[in-house]
């Protein structure tokens, strides 16, 4: 799901894991952001935090399935592992 920062992907997404959770699992991303407020991460439970030389070598051993950048630097991916996971 794509849109700006703020539009409600999480809660369209909560909702139709809530309506749905038996045909549908959240999927974990890798960041090099840094933690927020630690209730809501562990709330949400969306994010592998990684260093950043622990990314890099990620994207040098082909580990994901897509990565970029944003957020004042901030990287992000979906590790082809995690997809696998859940199939």
């Amino acid at each position: 799901m794509v849109g700006p920062s703020g539009v409600g992907k999480k809660t369209l997404i909560d909702f139709i894991l809530q309506q749905y959770g038996d045909l549908f699992e959240r999927k974990m991303s890798y960041t090099t952001r840094a933690k927020r407020e630690e209730n809501l991460e562990k709330a949400q439970g969306n994010f592998n935090f990684v260093s950043e030389e622990e990314f890099q070598k990620m994207v040098i051993d082909g580990a994901f399935i897509e990565h970029q950048s944003r957020n004042a630097g901030a990287r992000y991916g979906t590790a082809y592992a995690e997809l696998e996971r859940i199939k």
